[in-house]
């Protein structure tokens, strides 16, 4: 008897699926068991034209969003200023040592306009990095930008930790050689 060396026409390993007990049968696959502790995303629906797609588009066309009307940007936005910025048709927010008009983003934000409320008129930077970590926030709302905040380190804390000079508070621009 001749040996056949190639498993796969080998008629040890073929079979044929009419021969078995379950042919034509298919049991489907296994779902993989979900940890219970993972807990669900916030999303909304949100209205048809309101995707991050969308945003990004919008964000193409209208250049300047955040209201200063061809005035440059403001480098000293007092904390007091901001927190009177805090409802949904005029919110504005301090997130990454930068002041922003989110405004315009409410409709676009996939958790919903509650969500983003919940840093109007605040220092939103730690709310911002424990939910959106990964997320890009210059890139997203750049054309929202208004200025920085101005703070005072004595009393309010202020994360500026910007290369650009113009992203950083006065107190950090000091240099050594002047406290010398």
């Amino acid at each position: 008897m001749e040996t056949n060396s190639n498993p796969l026409t080998s008629k040890s390993t073929v079979r044929d699926a009419a021969d078995s007990k379950d042919a034509g049968t298919f049991t489907g696959f296994s779902k993989p068991a979900m940890p219970k502790s993972i807990p669900k995303r916030g999303k909304v629906p949100l209205e048809k034209g309101y995707s991050q797609v969308d945003w990004m588009r919008t964000k193409k066309e209208h250049r300047k969003m955040a209201g200063l009307d061809s005035q440059p940007l403001r480098k000293e936005i007092p904390l007091s200023e901001v927190a009177q910025h805090k409802t949904a048709e005029d919110a504005w927010t301090v997130l990454n040592g930068k002041v922003y008009n989110m405004t315009p983003y409410l409709p676009f934000h996939p958790g919903g306009k509650a969500q983003m409320m919940r840093g109007a008129g605040i220092d939103s930077s730690e709310l911002f990095r424990k939910y959106h970590a990964w997320v890009n926030a210059d890139m997203l709302l750049e054309n929202c930008l208004l200025g920085t905040p101005s703070c005072n380190f004595h009393t309010a804390p202020c994360e500026m930790q910007h290369e650009n000079d113009f992203f950083r508070p006065q107190a950090a621009q000091t240099s050594v050689r002047s406290q010398l």
